[in-house]
């Protein structure tokens, strides 16, 4: 790789580094090219990339953005996966992935100006998705009001109540 294309991929790691919500290390020693693809489709799905480059060219690339504290994780032969939109389902196919294929290893990451460890990263991957918490948001919103009207229609059902008995005691 000449200086030319080096100065490509860390422009490229740049950024993806600053456009993306989240980016993720993992290990990826061992794996063969059909298992990288098989990652690379699934987090294509959920508009995630992974790319792979030398340690010292991601270096290069986030002490040049406000990542340098990716640096001592760095080591070894390491992928940064971005999240371009839903960070939770990107997190959520790193960890399956290393479930089903031991060889790849998340080592952290970075969301926002957070720095991530590897049990974050599967905390995070844990969450339920975006839709089943807005859901449970709505529930917990529309529970006060669900109350009081519960609450009115009792009131109501309690005044019919006395009023038929009021007019029991005036037929008598």
């Amino acid at each position: 790789m000449n200086r030319r294309e080096k100065e490509l991929v860390v422009r490229g790691i740049e950024s993806d580094l600053t456009s993306s919500n989240a980016a993720f290390l993992v290990c990826y020693k061992g794996l063969v090219v059909e298992e990288m693809q098989k990652l690379r489709s699934g987090l294509r799905v959920v508009q995630g990339k992974l790319q792979v480059a030398k340690a010292r060219l991601v270096k290069r690339a986030a002490s040049a953005t406000t990542s340098t504290d990716l640096d001592p994780l760095l080591k070894d032969q390491i992928a940064l996966v971005f999240a371009q939109q839903d960070v939770v389902r990107v997190a959520k196919i790193l960890h399956d992935f290393s479930k089903t294929n031991q060889l790849l290893k998340i080592v952290g990451g970075k969301m926002g100006t957070t720095l991530l460890d590897a049990q974050s990263v599967s905390r995070l991957a844990q969450l339920p998705s975006r839709e089943v918490l807005l859901g449970q948001l709505l529930g917990v919103m529309n529970e006060p009001v669900s109350s009081l009207v519960r609450l009115l229609n009792l009131l109501i059902v309690r005044l019919l109540y006395v009023l038929k008995e009021i007019e029991k005691n005036k037929q008598q």
